[in-house]
């Protein structure tokens, strides 16, 4: 396994312990859910983890490219945006909440901090080709709109909604286009912070016991098949995470090594 896909590997095993937290053992193995959510977080790290290889992003960057995916999820595949109260069309709260503590902060920034604690990036190594992103780009797409239009328990929202939530998308999409270019700034260097570390590990234990003993049984929740008890005590969680990372900008002002 190269050193690549061993991050993207271990980025998708993060994220699939989060899918795990508010779904249990039962609900991540419905209807072989848990195939597609590999191929899909897989498919994701695969383009992030190459824009960082390419460009050397920035955190304030990989929050954009976080947030403007997370899009697709919540409008397409979930609908969890246009759960009221809705302001044109969008839970705007909800929209922010999880695109940035969640896809920026949670499964953006913590990822990949995890992922290159355990496994450090070779720089050196070649970027992803154009057929690597062609089949991630269009397996994201194409799971997106056979979900949208398979699942009559998705949540669907007003025509203004779809409106509003591409619009962030294209504006999160024009701003990389726009601020991609040479690289951002040198490589990041494999550090080890205090903070982060609580942030990240605490979050493995955390989802683990989290989805073996609470999320036991399931019902439909926000457009998912999740156990609500499980739902809430993970965001409580990932409000956790949020302010350690906070902490960690507020006690050594800089970024996470990502």
């Amino acid at each position: 396994m190269s050193n690549g896909t061993k991050i993207i590997f271990l980025a998708t095993l993060f994220n699939l312990s989060f899918e795990y937290s508010m779904r249990g053992i039962q609900g991540i193995l419905d209807r072989g859910l848990i195939f597609f959510l590999f191929l899909l977080y897989f498919a994701y790290y695969a383009i992030v983890e190459d824009l960082i290889l390419r460009y050397r992003i920035s955190n304030v960057q990989m929050l954009i490219v976080g947030f403007t995916f997370g899009i697709i999820p919540q409008t397409f595949i979930t609908g969890v945006i246009f759960e009221g109260p809705l302001i044109l069309g969008v839970n705007l709260g909800r929209l922010l909440f999880i695109g940035i503590v969640w896809w920026g902060i949670l499964q953006g920034l913590l990822t990949f901090y995890f992922a290159t604690s355990l496994v450090p990036r070779d720089w050196k190594r070649p970027p992803m080709g154009k057929l690597g992103w062609t089949l991630a780009v269009s397996y994201i797409l194409l799971f997106s709109l056979l979900v949208f239009r398979n699942s009559p328990e998705l949540i669907r929202g007003p025509g203004v909604g779809y409106l509003v939530s591409i619009l962030f998308f294209f504006t999160g999409l024009l701003y990389l286009f726009r601020t991609l270019g040479e690289s951002q700034q040198s490589p990041y260097r494999a550090e080890s912070f205090m903070f982060l570390k609580c942030a990240a590990y605490g979050t493995v234990v955390v989802f683990i016991l989290l989805g073996t003993l609470v999320a036991t049984a399931q019902g439909l929740s926000q457009g998912s098949n999740l156990n609500l008890t499980a739902m809430r005590l993970s965001v409580g969680w990932t409000i956790v995470v949020f302010l350690l990372v906070l902490g960690h900008y507020w006690r050594n002002r800089c970024q996470v090594p990502v």
